[in-house]
């Protein structure tokens, strides 16, 4: 389903979701070398290396996410350089991250801290499924779910 004719609402919500996670793992990785100067140069190495995984992953999560939101090319552009900034990328994922959570708001979905659940995208985007609780509504002609009692065509 689209919010308008450039925004994806299951593509928006899964790599917001993604996007979201990659930014709790970065947020952990910013205290472990409070852990690992005890250990060997191997682990150091090893978190290094997973660092900077994190960082292109987010970096691709950023990218996927303005894609889904139907920015122009030239912006995505802009904002995977400004991904390379210390102070900028924190702007770049809270200004992405608020414009994403916007767009699905405004679609229905209720945000959570990590996104949106699946099920939720799938009930919203299904027009044979009730879009209070989820039962399917294929043979359905009385116009009120008979799971919840919810009216048909009409969002909770």
């Amino acid at each position: 389903m689209w919010i308008n004719d450039k925004t994806d609402l299951r593509a928006l919500a899964h790599r917001q979701r993604q996007l979201l996670w990659m930014i709790l793992f970065a947020f952990i990785i910013q205290f472990v070398p409070f852990f690992i100067d005890q250990f060997s140069g191997y682990v150091q190495i090893g978190v290094g290396i997973f660092t900077l995984a994190v960082l292109v992953l987010t970096i691709v999560g950023v990218a996927r996410m303005l894609a889904a939101m139907g920015t122009h090319g030239a912006w995505i552009v802009v904002a995977i350089i400004m991904m390379l900034a210390p102070c900028a990328n924190l702007l770049v994922l809270l200004v992405i991250n608020s414009r994403a959570t916007g767009a699905l708001q405004r679609a229905g979905l209720k945000v959570g801290f990590m996104g949106v659940r699946d099920e939720d995208v799938v009930r919203l985007l299904s027009a044979n499924r009730c879009h209070g609780c989820g039962y399917l509504l294929i043979g359905n002609v009385s116009n009120v779910c008979p799971e919840c009692g919810l009216p048909v065509g009409t969002f909770q």
